[in-house]
């Protein structure tokens, strides 16, 4: 998901430039937000510039072969 979320951006994200992810949960145990920790301070920096242009990205768009029913879960 996350190497998908470069592609809107135009910010190719790669699963080796990638240490570690976590998984944010809320209070009722329902995943929230992902914490990425990038190896090189160079590649994080660059999605970091264009976050916003995420605001008009669904996940529909990305995952176009996915379920009504798992685009829905993942929001």
């Amino acid at each position: 998901m996350v190497t998908k979320l470069g592609e809107p951006l135009d910010v190719p994200i790669m699963k080796e430039e990638i240490d570690i992810l976590h998984k944010l949960y809320n209070r009722k145990n329902h995943p929230n937000s992902i914490i990425i920790k990038y190896i090189n301070y160079k590649k994080m920096a660059q999605p970091y510039r264009k976050q916003t242009e995420l605001k008009n990205v669904k996940l529909s768009d990305l995952f176009s072969t996915c379920s009504v029913a798992d685009v829905a879960q993942s929001t």
